[in-house]
């Protein structure tokens, strides 16, 4: 499991990615809200290292 600093630093690199990912396929807010929440969750939960920063986005991308 990730360290909240970990999930803190994610959350202001990739907030507004993914928020922009969600909303164009899903148009609702609340349902964007609901993804992103969901997208941190696994983030959180996956031990797994990434080999890059290019790595971790396209994980991110991928994921939402």
């Amino acid at each position: 499991m990730r360290s909240e600093w970990e999930v803190n630093q994610a959350v202001d690199k990739y907030a507004n990615l993914i928020t922009r990912i969600c909303f164009i396929y899903l148009k609702n807010e609340a349902d964007t809200q609901d993804v992103f929440q969901s997208v941190f969750l696994k983030y959180l939960k996956y031990n797994k290292s990434f080999e890059s920063e290019e790595h971790e986005k396209a994980w991110f991308i991928r994921v939402s």
